[in-house]
């Protein structure tokens, strides 16, 4: 048996023996990531997300690997849906509803349709389990996502919580389409969704070409020119034949021949390079996932064999925690309030701005204007670039806010550490450990520890049991890239674009109504003033309406998930009761010699690969 043969059973038997052990713990905190890394190690598969515009033809190429339509081809772009496709040994294909609240159904290929078309509030996505026509996809998931459109916040949510846990991205672009404002848009939070890694490929499917296109095309070379200015790196491109027309009917197209592009994708997929790191990177979370676990049994140990004078310090330590996660909760709500004050007051003066400007093209369009005109040159232009600035000045001052928040909580944590060190005056063997133990612990979670962003984040989108997404690019997205920094950014940096999006799509009404007035004005006086003050009441309804979302939505959201970082910091710390049972101390001396071991094991595997992980990490930069 080959090094990474021996390195990968050797990794499956530390995970299994992890399962266990925090099963017989009752560890349902860890649980959870124990059983999602053993099945990651047990099963490999791969994960591909399908990203494009609404009609580009996404789901139609899906079924060509299927080689048959499982998958509706006309599913409303207002949705938010997110369908999962495995490919594995299926006798008969099985369709899933997976709910928010981490409940599955089986359902029939007629509910799927139906939901797929029109979903319901509670469902989360839908899965297929299906056998593919060839062998060589076994393994493969793909995640069919909803169609993008730039006026909706909801997709851009769906598309960062499942590009970052990909291991392949495929974009399809329309070759009559070609590339728009939101192909760019799509991109853009494509490229920031998996900057973090540069190794994880994106194809550019360019679909419905002639037979006779070629890469050096006019229309694919200005493609993929916009597709590397988005994403600032190099694409894969794969072209895509138009269907012919199908044999039963002339008007439904037969299923593309997409066999380029998915052995494109299987032949990346098992290149060794890739399945090399990936061992490597569950080797670091089953590290982590263990020394977390040693952590916490160090400090319930310390806290049952303390005498009285060592307690009585643990207990001052913990006072000083429960003290910073006070003071840290105040600065959040301190934060919320300066948002309540200020986002509102940028949002009037905005619109008194932009009613302003509007008055003013309305009043000097007699000159290269007709009313009709005038009102879509508003509708179109004007009144969208004024909705995007003001959400500049927005997104502005809740980046300003929230960074003043980051130093903030920064530094309570870092004054807390200080004076918990600082306690120590018995320089006893137990309370030096309880000391250093949960000195770290707190550095290590406001720096962004990877095991405790994982623990937390396993239940979210995607939920540990349903298999959501590519469990180390979920790890990497989620907290490697914030090793050494400060808490979070994740949240402050999609919060804005988010506000933006969901004010630009209320504009709807607003536009409509302008459009309407001003075609009704073509032929009556005084159209300059109506639709003046139309302009305006559309926007001061946009500005009650936009004022009272954000407020209720957008601040509420990220005081939310702000104190829940919060919690996640210090509650488990200052929470913990010792006890002075000989039993549970005696259960207890068990469970850390247990860890302890499985430690040493993985020690052991880490010096066993470590030869080959400079070589592997150089390659895969290549993939």
């Amino acid at each position: 048996m080959n090094n990474s043969a021996e390195s990968s059973e050797t990794r499956l038997k530390v995970a299994g023996g992890l399962v266990r052990l925090f099963e017989a713990a009752e560890d349902d905190k860890r649980l959870p990531l124990a059983r999602l890394i053993e099945l990651r190690l047990h099963e490999p598969q791969a994960f591909v997300t399908v990203v494009g515009e609404t009609s580009t033809g996404k789901s139609t190429l899906i079924n060509s690997l299927l080689t048959r339509p499982l998958l509706p081809v006309s599913a409303a772009p207002s949705t938010a849906t997110v369908t999962q496709v495995i490919l594995r040994n299926e006798t008969e294909s099985r369709f899933f509803a997976i709910y928010k609240d981490a409940s599955q159904k089986d359902i029939t290929p007629i509910q799927f349709r139906d939901l797929s078309l029109k979903p319901s509030d509670d469902l989360l996505r839908l899965q297929l389990r299906v056998r593919p026509a060839m062998d060589r996809y076994l393994g493969l998931q793909i995640f069919d996502t909803p169609g993008y459109n730039s006026l909706l916040a909801e997709h851009e949510e769906v598309l960062r919580t499942f590009l970052p846990e990909s291991d392949v991205v495929i974009f399809v672009a329309g070759y009559r389409t070609g590339f728009g404002q939101v192909d760019q848009d799509l991109l853009e939070v494509a490229g920031s969704a998996v900057a973090y890694d540069e190794s994880i490929p994106v194809i550019v499917a360019i679909n419905r070409v002639a037979p006779d296109c070629t890469p050096i095309d006019r229309r694919v070379i200005e493609i993929m020119a916009n597709v590397r200015d988005c994403l600032k790196r190099e694409p894969l491109c794969v072209l895509i034949e138009s269907a012919p027309l199908s044999e039963l009917s002339e008007q439904e197209p037969a299923e593309p021949n997409a066999e380029r592009l998915w052995s494109t994708v299987a032949d990346l997929l098992a290149q060794p390079e890739c399945k090399a790191v990936v061992d490597r990177k569950l080797g670091a979370i089953l590290k982590s996932l263990i020394q977390d676990a040693l952590a916490d049994c160090e400090r319930q140990e310390c806290e049952l064999t303390a005498d009285d004078a060592e307690r009585v310090q643990a207990l001052a330590q913990i006072s000083v925690l429960r003290d910073a996660r006070n003071r840290s909760s105040k600065a959040v709500r301190q934060t919320t309030a300066r948002l309540e004050r200020t986002l509102p007051d940028i949002i009037r003066t905005g619109c008194e701005k932009l009613k302003h400007e509007m008055a003013s093209t309305v009043d000097e369009s007699d000159k290269w204007l007709g009313s009709e005109d005038c009102a879509r040159w508003i509708s179109i232009h004007k009144l969208p670039c004024g909705v995007r600035e003001i959400g500049k000045e927005v997104e502005f001052q809740i980046s300003a806010e929230l960074e003043r928040l980051d130093q903030d909580l920064n530094e309570i944590a870092n004054t807390a550490v200080q004076r918990v060190q600082d306690e120590v005056e018995v320089k006893s063997d137990a309370a030096e450990r309880f000391t250093v133990n949960l000195a770290r612990t707190v550095l290590e979670r406001v720096g962004g520890s990877a095991i405790t962003n994982l623990l937390h984040g396993i239940g979210g989108a995607g939920g540990a049991a349903a298999g959501a997404g590519n469990l180390v690019k979920m790890v990497v997205s989620r907290a490697g890239n914030i090793f050494g920094k400060t808490f979070s950014r994740e949240i402050y940096d999609n919060i804005g674009r988010t506000f933006t999006k969901k004010a630009l799509g209320r504009l709807n009404v607003a536009v409509q109504i302008i459009i309407e007035v001003g075609a009704y004005l073509v032929h009556t006086y005084r159209w300059q003033g109506k639709l003046k003050e139309r302009t305006g009441l559309a926007v001061d309804d946009w500005r009650d309406a936009t004022i009272h979302e954000l407020l209720n939505d957008n601040v509420v959201a990220i005081e939310r998930r702000n104190l829940k970082g919060v919690e996640n910091i210090y509650d488990d710390l200052i929470g913990s009761e010792a006890a002075a049972d000989s039993r549970k101390r005696e259960g207890l001396s068990q469970r850390l010699t247990a860890i302890r071991m499985h430690a040493d094991a993985l020690h052991s595997l880490v010096q066993l690969s470590s030869v080959h992980q400079t070589n592997e990490s150089k390659e895969y930069h290549h993939v």
